[in-house]
């Protein structure tokens, strides 16, 4: 018995089972891609399972009739990864002229159709690749802006561009040489690796190695050189193979590398131009006003406002609450605000709600803590919006700060609810145990609003033992159970040289939202009213306006 007749059975055999294994453990890695895993493990399987019937089918000729139902699990695949990539979010910004490209494989398909011997499965198969390139277009693109990781340019085109030359390579008059049955057979599995690869390293947003974009075009120039082979071995010989057939190839053999590497190109230059940017951002944030010698409100802002503007086209203007809401540009409904821990400095405006949100976010944090240094080196007036003792905002911090709370309420549509605060005992403690002691009360009690409250809420000393809050997203019976709380915690504090329980009184107004801030200076005065009706019922009572 010749020696190639046992010797390539087994080896073929060998091929199938590493084959099976392969799709096993390619899939249970498609398992692990997170959000991702569900589709591209099912498409990858049904994949692997049409590449095991069309291998086992032409090796094996008592198998043959299984090639026959290749074409079912390539097209299950195919609609898995077609909802794969309608699943994952578009570029902010997609020229719909690029679907112009769709005009390369629809002449690629006129060409090749009058020559392959399976038309019909062929003709299904190029629908289902021109729907998976028109849902991945955008995709590809993304990457192009640096809106996407490096590892779409793996896996876009190892899915693309092999599943498109496959496709043709199969629909082919059926007269393949072993040779070339094993070479494709490798690179079906190596495209199913990359594939899965290159969704790992979009996921983790790894950096793509040069062997992975390397073994892309590798395998797609692979793949075209066994669809010339293949031709070579039909009823057509190599003299009778088109000028159209040959432009085809040649034209496929540019568009697989150009496709992986062009986006690489626009990310590698964008990601440049990126760091370029940042790097002159931080150094003007550096050295932000010590160039001037005498800085002025207005000159602060406008600087603000053009290292925002650098940053981001869509930022609008720029509002600083320290310099009595100075504002540089427009005021719109979005933005961010700049914010150095408890003192609201003024807010960036943008012209939408998502352009740019987490780089202006990442910038704000920056530009607030110099600001901050800024105003404390120069002197500012913007010490006068805290109360020395308390450490809480002043009537002067209120006004320039009120007009953020009431803004925020009428975007998010939060009730406000105003709460006057008096503290029952302070004159007795100020006349029996002195203004030290008197002094430590109000600290105290200043800290208990503190850990009691939220950062939205805003806490004000009103003047004396007198405490102005406003309680944000917070409805009357809401603000009524927060100060019960908050009653019980002062009445367990104590005063050096104090003997007696302290307690609070507390009147309520509010609970809408406001249209203006006269509209809550006229809450502020009901609940004066309210805390005074309190007060005539005696101490450690809250009480709503009427």
């Amino acid at each position: 018995m010749n020696s190639d007749a046992i010797l390539h059975p087994l080896f073929a055999f060998g091929l199938l089972t590493a084959g099976a294994g392969a799709t096993f453990w390619l899939t249970w890695k498609a398992t692990r891609l997170g959000p991702l895993s569900s589709l591209a493990s099912g498409g990858l399987f049904f994949w692997s399972i049409a590449g095991l019937l069309y291998f086992a089918g032409s090796y094996f000729p008592a198998y043959s009739r299984l090639a026959n139902f290749f074409w079912i699990p390539l097209y299950i695949g195919y609609t898995f990864f077609i909802f794969l990539a309608g699943s994952l979010p578009s570029p902010s910004k997609f020229p719909r002229w690029l679907y112009g490209s769709l005009a390369f494989p629809i002449g690629v398909y006129l060409i090749v159709l009058p020559y392959v011997a399976y038309k019909t499965p062929l003709t299904i198969t190029f629908a289902l690749e021109l729907l998976l390139i028109y849902y991945a277009l955008p995709l590809w693109y993304a990457l192009v802006l640096g809106e996407a990781p490096e590892g779409r340019s793996v896996w876009i085109p190892a899915l693309i561009l092999f599943g498109a030359s496959a496709s043709i390579w199969f629909s082919l008059t059926p007269s393949y040489s072993s040779v070339s049955i094993i070479m494709v057979t490798f690179v079906w599995w190596a495209s199913e690796w990359l594939l899965v690869s290159g969704l790992e390293l979009e996921t983790n947003g790894w950096p793509v190695p040069l062997t992975h974009l390397s073994l892309v075009v590798i395998n797609f120039l692979t793949i075209w050189m066994l669809i010339l082979e293949q031709w070579h071995l039909s009823e057509h010989s190599i003299q009778r193979i088109t000028w159209e057939m040959w432009l085809a190839g040649i034209a496929s053999a540019f568009v697989g590398p150009l496709s992986v590497f062009i986006p690489l190109y626009f990310f590698k230059r964008r990601s440049e131009s990126k760091l370029a940017r940042w790097s002159s951002i931080l150094s003007q944030l550096a050295t932000f006003l010590w160039k001037r010698e005498n800085p002025t409100p207005e000159s602060i802002a406008l600087e603000i406002y053009r290292l925002f503007k650098q940053a981001c086209d869509n930022v609008a203007g720029v509002r600083l609450a320290i310099f009595d809401d100075l504002t540089i540009g427009e005021r719109t409904d979005h933005g961010i605000v700049l914010r150095d821990h408890d003192l609201l400095l003024g807010r960036v405006y943008t012209s939408d709600s998502d352009s740019c949100l987490q780089l202006l976010e990442t910038m704000s944090v920056l530009t607030s803590q110099r600001l901050r240094e800024v105003i404390r080196s120069l002197d500012w007036r913007s010490k006068a919006q805290t109360d020395p003792l308390t450490g809480l905002l002043n009537r002067r911090g209120f006004e320039i700060n009120v007009h953020y709370s009431v803004e925020r309420a009428k975007i998010d549509h939060w009730p406000v609810t105003v709460a006057m605060l008096n503290i029952d005992q302070f004159k007795d403690v100020n006349d029996s145990a002195g203004h030290a002691a008197g002094d430590d009360l109000l600290r105290k009690v200043a800290m208990a609003l503190r850990k009691n409250l939220r950062d939205d809420d805003m806490v004000v000393l009103w003047g004396g033992e007198k405490f102005l809050i406003l309680l944000a997203d917070s409805n009357l019976d809401q603000a009524a159970k927060v100060f019960e709380r908050i009653s019980g915690y002062v009445k367990k504090l104590r005063v050096p040289g104090v003997e007696q329980a302290i307690t609070i009184s507390v009147g309520l107004a509010g609970g809408r939202t406001p249209d203006s801030v006269k509209v809550i200076e006229e809450w502020i005065d009901q609940a004066d009213e309210a805390l005074r009706a309190t007060k005539q019922k005696g101490s450690d009572h809250a009480d709503k306006d009427s």
